[in-house]
């Protein structure tokens, strides 16, 4: 992580300087007391805490001892080890046949919980999709052929987000179950041969 010095007018060993880290929480450093050298005892998490204040003592050996201390601030930066994750695993929508074709009617949103330019996410289709089309950028699904309820009342897509730094790594998967309305959009028509025509006896 880093190293502390500090210097003493003493000389010999009574200018030997003792280093120790004095929080009064647990933290995830150790320091060499000889040295002063700063390290990493566990594994760190931005997402969970992105700063620490060590509370740093140094003594010498001369007797008396004396004491300082000082403050060291450890930034932790961001690395990419975070997918991209759906809030629900599946989604239940309801859609008239109408539906316009190629206007937006639901939007896909994974959650990245790195910082940028890591938390890009991309959005797919499964390959064996057919009747629809996501916007890779933005998650939203819309239609590319009308949809007809006399041949199909239910539809099951498999909305893929993926990590556009690691795809093949970091991704989550969504199930969006859509239900298709019916709409009175089958016209009545009258016989081909119409107009009709009757004889009828006027007795």
């Amino acid at each position: 992580v880093g190293q502390v010095f500090a210097s003493s007018v003493e000389e010999g060993d009574h200018g030997s300087a003792i280093f120790s880290i004095i929080n009064t929480e647990t933290v995830p450093f150790s320091i060499d007391e000889v040295t002063g050298i700063i390290s990493t005892t566990d594994n760190l998490d931005r997402e969970n805490r992105d700063i620490y204040h060590l509370l740093l003592t140094v003594q010498d050996v001369a007797p008396p001892p004396h004491f300082n201390t000082t403050m060291a601030i450890v930034t932790v930066m961001d690395t990419n080890d975070n997918p991209p994750v759906f809030e629900d695993e599946l989604v239940q929508l309801t859609l008239s046949e109408l539906q316009t074709v190629n206007i937006g009617f639901y939007t896909a949103v994974a959650v990245d919980n790195d910082l940028s330019p890591y938390n890009s996410t991309e959005y797919f289709l499964a390959e064996d999709t057919t009747g629809f089309k996501i916007e890779k950028s933005t998650g939203v699904l819309s239609l590319t052929t009308s949809l007809n309820y006399e041949t199909q009342q239910s539809i099951l897509l498999e909305v893929i987000a993926k990590d556009k730094n690691k795809p093949d790594i970091y991704q989550d998967i969504l199930e969006v179950n859509i239900t298709v309305l019916d709409d009175n959009n089958t016209n009545i028509t009258f016989p081909s041969n119409f107009p009709l025509q009757y004889d009828i006896s006027e007795d």
